[in-house]
């Protein structure tokens, strides 16, 4: 590839080299597993060689990450869009306000959304494909601030929480655990997925920032539904309680749940991943998602000495 650089300089008139690992999907869209910035080194490479700007890439998400990569001298400019799923990291960063990038989790929702003929879409910005009707400009305060109550603390409630609170209501979010996230912090506890919890982090802060109260272990039940009411006296009431993983193993293609559930041995991922429960010798895991949670359940399992098998609806990951 160096010999390459220094041929086309020589033969050619360019104005710069972008330099990017594109030998398969599992790099141009790199994983969240991989490092901040893990492709420096062909960067700084071809930059030894070259005498044109040198541009890099590769999981670069923060500018404290493009900051040691350009003093390092892996590279000499960062495309504007290396950074992304935040089309205005430069202009966020350059202002002292970094808590305010979106930062890029490398979930991997956009790429697979497109190669399956869909539009280009974030796992948890929606502006992405929808910046007309949802960017930057287009918030408008409201004329009649409301107290609202969000049941619920998942990246939904989240969510409506930051975009109610930044519109100017009094918004008041109760989660019943400990930690915010809901699914998307159950994946965090995953192998290799902690960068999902980015997520949660960023739409806490977020609707905090805008105004929004975030209460921590508060269930909200049908005992005390009542009492919450009369303490909060909201305007509006915002349910995002989620869903929950079935243990009986439940078949959508059957609408039957699996013979012998009734055994105690059932037990949903989300137990397993928060330690409620530990499963050992030898384990199946039925996989009727064809993502990623089965095969990393499975992975976490092996990893504490479980003998594992997958049955899954997928022909191959």
């Amino acid at each position: 590839m160096k010999q390459i650089v220094q041929d086309l300089e020589q033969q050619t008139e360019i104005d710069y080299v972008n330099v990017s690992a594109g030998v398969h999907h599992a790099f141009i869209h790199t994983p969240m597993e991989f490092e901040a910035g893990w492709e420096r080194g062909y960067a700084r490479g071809i930059r030894d060689v070259s005498s044109k700007p040198v541009l890099l890439v590769g999981r670069i998400t923060t500018p404290d990450v493009a900051e040691m990569l350009l003093e390092r001298g892996c590279g000499r400019h960062l495309p504007r869009a290396t950074a992304l799923r935040r089309p205005r990291l430069g202009l966020e960063g350059g202002r002292g306000r970094e808590e305010d990038i979106r930062r890029c989790v490398a979930a991997n929702f956009c790429w697979k959304s497109v190669s399956r003929g869909g539009r280009v879409q974030c796992v948890y910005n929606p502006e992405i494909g929808r910046e007309a009707t949802w960017g930057k400009g287009t918030l408008t305060p409201v004329s009649t601030p409301k107290k609202v109550l969000v049941i619920g603390g998942g990246p939904a409630g989240l969510e409506f929480a930051r975009v109610s609170a930044a519109r100017g209501h009094d918004v008041v979010l109760l989660e019943r655990e400990a930690e915010l996230g809901g699914h998307v912090y159950l994946q965090s506890l995953l192998p290799s997925r902690s960068e999902f919890g980015t997520i949660a982090d960023w739409l806490q802060k977020q609707a905090q920032k805008n105004g929004a109260e975030i209460r921590t272990s508060s269930p909200v039940t049908a005992e005390n539904l009542q009492e919450v009411l009369t303490a909060e006296a909201p305007d509006h009431v915002v349910v995002a309680t989620g869903s929950k993983y079935r243990a009986d193993g439940f078949q959508g293609w059957t609408a039957e749940s699996l013979p012998g559930h009734d055994s105690g041995q059932c037990v949903t991922w989300e137990d397993v991943v928060t330690g409620k429960v530990h499963p050992s010798g030898h384990v199946v895991v039925i996989d009727d998602d064809c993502g990623v949670i089965a095969p990393l359940c499975a992975v976490a399992l092996a990893e504490n000495g479980t003998e594992v098998k997958i049955v899954t609806l997928a022909d191959g990951w």
